[in-house]
């Protein structure tokens, strides 16, 4: 079955759908991508992976959230480090950086 011809296209999602925890709401949109991304979703869908170019990039979407939930859970953690890192230095408890690579060093 071939789904696509080689010519350049707009990718018509219809419909997008997204999922609410109140109501589920059905979104049309008109997407213009560059022929490898095209060719990479047709590919997908041609090799059975997913039913349709929506479900592709549904699947790139959710990947997307989760790579900032986990960015974002990341960003909360270095943030925490920091402010325990300045509230010891603000208590004096701090290291010399020379003194303290000289002893690794010396310990190599």
């Amino acid at each position: 079955m071939q789904f696509w011809d080689g010519e350049p296209l707009t990718l018509c999602l219809t419909p997008l759908r997204i999922e609410s925890l109140r109501t589920k709401v059905a979104v049309t949109m008109d997407v213009l991508l560059p022929p490898e991304i095209e060719q990479f979703i047709h590919n997908q869908v041609e090799n059975g992976n997913y039913g349709s170019a929506a479900d592709v990039i549904q699947a790139g979407i959710g990947l997307l959230k989760e790579r900032d939930r986990i960015y974002q859970g990341r960003f909360e953690e270095l943030r925490q480090e920091i402010l325990l890192g300045v509230e010891s230095a603000d208590r004096g408890e701090v290291v010399d950086g020379e003194a303290l690579i000289q002893g690794l060093q010396e310990k190599l």
